[in-house]
């Protein structure tokens, strides 16, 4: 009985047993990886396209990379105030250690009334330009009344003629035929006489005007003005001395702009022009500079070029003389379809190069040809055009072909 039991007992654990073992395979069946597969397929086929970046080729930043450069600024200016004439200093309006600005006066020759002083000649030349001035005006106008009365000469005449024509007279209309002849020689002698007249008239003028802006010239030189705005740091002239032509009465240092030598290789020169706009951070704040000037020929100790940087903006006197300097570099050739992209836009492979490009909503691979590298930028150099889109953030796992959602 025991064994029966025994057997019956485990019969009914082989059967659950049994059983648990086909519940487990009916489980896996519906639940199993072809489900979850045939899922992931269906959740593929219905994924969102992935949101990307892109910039249009051929706008400004496409033109232009930035290059990074690091130097210490210092004062734009210092200007010596050199005197142009020769006489007694009358006043003096400057002190050393003044701020003074572009175009201040800061002394004075004396002026005499003796016939050769600049002051009566400019007075003179003014004077003798307003006469030839009106000289002019009376000559046209006289001129004028001289070519009307020679005009109706020959209204006269004409009319004259036209009755002897109309009597039939041969000796009036012979006469009459003179006479109009003989008016209209008055008249072209009239008219050639106001020409030399009024032109003689205009030279007068010119003449009266360079003699007036000579004088101008002169006497601007009896006043001292400052050259730049800054401030004064020496001086050496007083009140009642006499000064030569070429001495030196002063010394100013301008304020506020600055300027610096930056060196740049052969291919970074050639992408630069003077008078392009650059940007000058100093302790943190940003300002406006240019590129004044750079030189032609590579220096011979380190084969490169200096490069002249100058503040279009005053700097204030706190900060750190320490500035970062970003120049725009523009792309080397005038092919419209040479430009600048992110670098992080460009997968550069030992054999070849490629961007996504976006093109009715999908992504399409394109092989490119890369240049030179500048900061964060790549030169695509051949393979792309204008007009162009191309993705430069989220490309790493696109495929070619794949849909996109361009972020704009």
């Amino acid at each position: 009985m025991k064994d029966m039991q025994k057997k019956w007992h485990n019969r009914q654990q082989k059967s659950t047993l049994a059983i648990i073992i086909i519940v487990g395979i009916v489980v896996s069946y519906f639940l199993g990886p072809h489900k979850i597969k045939g899922q992931n397929q269906k959740e593929r086929g219905q994924k969102t396209p992935p949101s990307v970046s892109t910039i249009i080729l051929g706008d400004k930043d496409t033109k232009s990379a930035i290059l990074e450069k690091s130097a210490k600024f210092t004062s734009i200016k210092t200007a010596d105030v050199i005197s142009e004439y020769s006489g007694k200093i009358e006043k003096v309006y400057f002190n050393v250690g003044d701020k003074v600005r572009e175009g201040q006066i800061l002394a004075i020759f004396e002026q005499s009334v003796n016939q050769n002083s600049p002051r009566v000649s400019l007075n003179q030349a003014i004077a003798i330009e307003k006469i030839a001035q009106e000289n002019l005006s009376k000559t046209k106008e006289l001129t004028e009344k001289g070519i009307a009365i020679a005009k109706n000469g020959v209204d006269i005449a004409e009319v004259q003629l036209k009755q002897a024509e109309a009597e039939g007279d041969k000796n009036k209309i012979k006469i009459s035929k003179e006479q109009l002849s003989n008016a209209k020689k008055q008249k072209k002698q009239a008219e050639e006489s106001a020409e030399l007249q009024i032109n003689a008239a205009r030279l007068q003028i010119i003449q009266a005007q360079a003699a007036r802006q000579q004088a101008e010239i002169t006497y601007s030189k009896t006043i001292i003005k400052s050259p730049i705005s800054g401030t004064v740091t020496s001086k050496t002239i007083t009140e009642n001395e006499f000064i030569n032509f070429g001495n030196k009465l002063a010394q100013i240092v301008g304020d506020g702009f600055l300027e610096t030598i930056v060196y740049l290789n052969d291919s970074q020169v050639k992408r630069i022009s003077i008078g392009d706009e650059v940007i000058l951070e100093f302790s943190g704040k940003s300002y406006q500079g240019k590129i004044s000037n750079f030189s032609e020929i590579a220096n011979s100790g380190n084969s490169r070029y200096e490069v002249r940087i100058v503040s279009d903006e005053k700097i204030p006197e706190a900060v750190n003389l320490y500035a970062k300097i970003l120049i725009p570099l523009q792309v080397e050739s005038q092919n419209k379809n040479i430009f600048f992209v992110p670098l992080e836009a460009v997968n550069i492979g030992q054999q070849k190069s490629t961007v996504f490009v976006v093109e009715d909503e999908k992504a399409f691979l394109r092989e490119v040809k890369v240049g030179e590298t500048i900061g964060t930028e790549v030169e695509i150099v051949e393979g792309l055009e204008i007009n162009e889109e191309v993705i430069v953030k989220n490309n790493r796992n696109l495929e070619d072909g794949q849909p996109v959602k361009v972020e704009r």
